[in-house]
């Protein structure tokens, strides 16, 4: 059996598609807000900065090489050319309800770069290459203004000023870096070999799956396969799997009512002993404690949308 894109349905096994946003190629910044009643997957990339605010729903999110939940509130910056794709499942509770800003660094050009006091914006972009998730209590205040755009003429001065205080806040709000390292479109991690070997896995996570098994799809030997692996993903074959599977299990703890044993078991795993390892190791709590958090997470975050919309 060779590997091609029918392993991946969402598409991840085909190389990024390019998606300019031609609206950030022409003004400051471009701004759009989603409401829909899911998130449809699409793996793109594009050379606009992209910042995205949840207000509502939830998933899985992948950007880079990273895959995770995402749920209300989360609030992420990717660099140029980071492929990315949200995705949801159609029987989601609720709509979708989601804000993108895009823009285009360069646009705004070399003189506003070379001054003193657009040095640090700078350099959290230069972070975003590994795509950054915000974290603390600052990213509600900044989830306010965002949605404030919406509500405000497009291209305007005013929707420039509240887009210049959203880039004020990020710089001075806390944050995790998503990837270990830069990947854009042009890396050669996005060959198409790579791709095909990360949508078999995509697709086969949940059941029984070897690295020898794939490295003879790829015609390697098993030595081979471990080193081309970790120098594209920066983790081991086995490392990577167990990621995947995990965050599948977020995303079935916070969506779902199923018992902990039978979401490890439906997500590939067949030792509960073995799943509790990983997940920790992982997360750096139990499966318990993760789904008692992020339902507690997700009441705050309800709480500060009815803030939000009053």
């Amino acid at each position: 059996m060779k590997l091609n894109s029918k392993y991946s349905p969402a598409g991840l096994g085909e190389l990024p598609v390019l998606a300019p946003v031609p609206e950030a190629r022409e003004h400051a910044f471009a701004f759009a807000r989603f409401n829909e009643p899911r998130f449809h997957f699409r793996w793109h990339y594009h050379r606009e900065v992209e910042l995205v605010w949840i207000r509502s729903g939830k998933g899985l999110r992948y950007l880079g090489r990273s895959v995770e939940p995402f749920g209300p509130g989360d609030l992420v910056l990717m660099g140029p050319n980071v492929p990315h794709a949200w995705g949801s499942a159609a029987d989601q509770c609720g709509n979708a309800d989601w804000s993108v800003i895009n823009f285009l660094p360069e646009r705004w050009g070399n003189s506003f770069w070379q001054m003193a006091e657009a040095e640090d914006l700078r350099k959290l972009i230069k972070q975003a290459d590994c795509g950054l998730q915000f974290t603390g209590n600052g990213t509600e205040k900044i989830g306010e203004l965002i949605g404030s755009l919406s509500r405000m003429p497009t291209y305007s001065f005013g929707s420039l000023s509240v887009f210049m205080e959203v880039c004020r806040r990020l710089m001075e709000t806390g944050r995790r870096v998503i990837n270990t390292s830069s990947i854009g479109a042009a890396s050669p991690s996005l060959d198409p070999r790579f791709q095909q070997a990360l949508s078999f896995i995509e697709t086969q996570s949940t059941n029984s799956l070897s690295q020898a098994q794939l490295a003879e799809e790829l015609q390697m030997s098993a030595a081979t396969f471990s080193r081309w692996f970790k120098r594209h993903v920066g983790r081991t074959f086995q490392r990577y799997v167990n990621e995947l599977r995990v965050a599948r299990v977020c995303a079935d703890l916070v969506h779902r009512e199923d018992n902990i044993t039978t979401v490890a078991m439906n997500s590939g795993y067949n030792n509960l002993a073995n799943f509790n390892r990983r997940f920790r190791e992982i997360m750096g709590v139990t499966p318990k404690a993760f789904r008692m958090q992020t339902r507690l997470q997700n009441v705050e975050g309800a709480s500060a949308g009815a803030r939000f919309a009053n």
